[in-house]
Parts: structure tokens; sequence; C-alpha cells
């Protein structure tokens, strides 16, 4: 039985159906990365930066963003407690950090 705090919030007995699917951690080719960023904002700003992409486009021009984030549309699903996002660009350029081997123009 996993332990730790129930949606409300409340500790006690979780349940292992919320607890993610970690097999890839040990498939081999996979690298499994890790640690903690303290942000001193607001936590909807981070959930806000995650979940739409589009900035990518306006603020990251350099490295991961072009016009085709912002201008391809996304999909999402919502099953059960999760929240599915998929945005899938056909036929666009790389980014600039993929252009060339660890960004280097």
């Amino acid at each position: 039985m996993a332990v730790g705090l129930d949606l409300d919030g409340r500790r006690g007995a979780g349940r292992e159906s919320l607890i993610p699917d970690l097999r890839y951690n040990d498939t081999p080719g996979w690298t499994v990365t890790g640690g903690v960023l303290t942000v001193n904002a607001h936590y909807q700003l981070l959930t806000d930066n995650l979940l739409d992409l589009t900035h990518e486009t306006f603020v990251h021009t350099r490295t991961i963003g072009n016009s085709a984030v912002a201008e391809t549309p996304m999909e999402s699903r919502v099953e059960g407690d999760e929240v599915h996002v998929q945005r899938v660009m056909r036929d666009t350029e790389l980014v600039p950090g993929k252009r060339t081997p660890q960004g280097q123009k």
C-alpha cells in the first residue's frame, strides 16, 4: 500500500493507482534526471508556463522556440484524474537549439 497524501491533502494511505508509471526509469537507453528547482513564484505561474508552451515562440527564440509551436493547435483530453496534452508539428523547421550539435552555429 502506498503511503502519502490523499487528493484532498490529508496524510494517510494513498491510492496506488495514483502512483505514476515509472517503468521506463530502468529501461536501457533511457536517461533519468532529477532534482529540485525552487521557484519564488505562485505555483499557478509555473503550471501555466509548463502547460502553455506557446511562450516558447517568443521567450526561447534562440533555443527551443519557433513559430510552429504557437501556430499548431494543441489537443487535450481528460482521463480520470489525468490531463493529457499533445501538439504534433509536422513539416516544420528544427528549433534553433537542435539544428546543429549542442545548438552550435
